[in-house]
């Protein structure tokens, strides 16, 4: 019996997973990733700043990529456990990422510039704005599983 896209089948006793308990999930794992990536972002932002002197919006771009490819792989294997080609994922996880950045590097440059905060307050200030904005693009575009996806990407098995 097909139950569609978000069954598990699981033991009798066991609820069977419901869209909401899917995206539940998936929130909490893409926190979990997110922390692996951001531990990339803010190494790079520190080091690119105290070490190298960069400019802090220079500096937690340059970040914000490194994290972005780091998500890119722990995302589409844990949290969204996708099989969508990278020739597909990818660029579409690129545009979410891109526009992130541009979120990301605009709140950073009013909350340096403009309210005089340090550049760390503001990039966690950032993190968070820019986190439910990741999750949603990916969850609802670059990993979006659906039947129609795997019934357009046949042909490139032939």
């Amino acid at each position: 019996m097909n139950r569609g896209i978000y069954s598990i089948d699981k033991p009798r006793g066991f609820a069977l997973s419901t869209p909401v308990s899917i995206l539940v999930r998936q929130l909490v794992s893409f926190a979990g990733c997110g922390i692996i990536g951001a531990s990339a972002h803010y190494t790079t932002l520190l080091v690119a700043v105290e070490v190298l002197h960069l400019n802090p919006l220079l500096a937690s771009s340059i970040g914000f990529a490194i994290g972005a490819l780091v998500n890119y792989y722990f995302n589409r294997t844990y949290t969204f456990r996708s099989s969508v080609p990278h020739i597909h994922g990818l660029p579409k996880f690129a545009t979410v990422a891109v526009i992130g950045m541009f979120f990301n590097t605009s709140i950073m440059s009013l909350a340096i510039s403009h309210l005089s905060v340090h550049y760390i307050i503001a990039q966690i200030c950032a993190t968070g704005c820019v986190f439910l904005w990741n999750f949603s693009g990916h969850r609802f575009w670059t990993f979006a599983h659906t039947e129609k996806h795997k019934n357009n990407t046949k042909w490139l098995s032939k």
